[in-house]
């Protein structure tokens, strides 16, 4: 089964150092299945399947320019998310990822981190009446 290459993994979430107190972390992500031969077709740099029964024609394809390769669709298609929440700590602190997969060889990539994207949300809690 094709897959990007990467064992998967959790992020944790630690305060100050890597060995800090551990805020959070994520369930296990895991490696997505890649089926190339279809992600080419959405982005029409590939041959479709004919269908059962159909009629042959000529492959005129090397005549059209092709459509330029829509990287952000491509990186869509790819895309794992992880959402954890972070409780409320006091001061100012140095924040470190680590990526864990016990699982894992030395040298195999856990994953490819795209972004790390961060919202204060607070929520007020309700007045009683």
């Amino acid at each position: 089964m094709p897959n990007s290459g990467d064992a998967g993994g959790a992020i944790e979430v630690h305060l100050d150092r890597p060995e800090g107190r551990l805020l959070t972390k994520t369930k296990m992500i895991e490696s997505k299945y890649l089926d190339m031969a279809r992600i080419m077709e959405i982005m029409g740099r590939g041959k479709s399947k004919p269908n059962a029964g159909a009629i042959a024609t000529p492959d005129t394809s090397k005549n059209k320019q092709r459509p330029p390769i829509d990287f952000d669709a491509f990186r869509k298609l790819m895309s794992t998310h992880a959402t954890v929440t972070l409780p409320a700590v006091e001061g100012s602190h140095r924040v470190y990822f680590i990526f864990r997969n016990i699982k894992a060889k030395a040298t195999q990539p856990l994953m490819q981190v795209m972004s790390i994207e961060f919202q204060n949300i607070v929520s007020t809690p309700v007045a009683k009446k």
